[in-house]
């Protein structure tokens, strides 16, 4: 579980609008695993008092202030970097730590905006060499650090600083992830 950065407290930003469609308060609950059909079914909300859908209490942590708080990068980056994975993602990496064995890997992104034609983010990105030896425990542990450490990258500063230049800050950026085992001869 993510610790809170008590450094925050007393921080705050100017008040904003935003507006939500009801398809992203349905995702939004999907994601976090909460089956509640108050986020989910507009007539189970009316029956029960409300005008509509509501949204999860932790919705507002997705929306983007119009003029970001300094601190706001760094506490995004921190929640990848502490983020958790669902039953069903842990299961295909474990299957794939018993796939590659003790054999090493590197993860590494792969985005639309990285690829985009024009575009060289050589070396923007992390990529992870994960040497891949101890118990299972230890290489799975080492590869859910590698991922996250590979899409917490897309907040790092140059990156940043190379999108801004390019025209590219306020454009949506879709990583995926390339796992590819290293090839040794022995």
């Amino acid at each position: 579980m993510a610790e809170i950065d008590r450094s925050l407290i007393g921080t705050w930003s100017e008040p904003f609008v935003v507006d939500v469609e009801k398809g992203a308060i349905r995702k939004f609950a999907e994601a976090i695993g909460d089956p509640n059909p108050l986020y989910f079914d507009e007539r189970f909300a009316r029956q029960h008092g409300y005008p509509g859908l509501l949204a999860p209490p932790t919705f507002p942590i997705s929306f983007r202030p119009p003029f970001e708080p300094s601190w706001s990068i760094a506490l995004d980056r921190r929640r990848i970097l502490a983020g958790e994975f669902p039953s069903h993602i842990l299961e295909q990496f474990r299957g794939m730590i018993d796939y590659f064995g003790e054999s090493p890997y590197i993860v590494r992104s792969s985005s639309i905006l990285e690829d985009a034609r024009g575009n060289a983010f050589s070396g923007k990105y992390e990529s992870v060499f994960v040497v891949n030896l101890g118990s299972r425990e230890e290489r799975m542990a080492a590869l859910l650090d590698a991922v996250r450490s590979v899409y917490a990258s897309v907040l790092d500063e140059q990156a940043l600083l190379y999108r801004r230049r390019r025209g590219l800050l306020e454009s949506e950026e879709r990583m995926a992830l390339l796992i590819m085992r290293v090839s040794t001869k022995g």
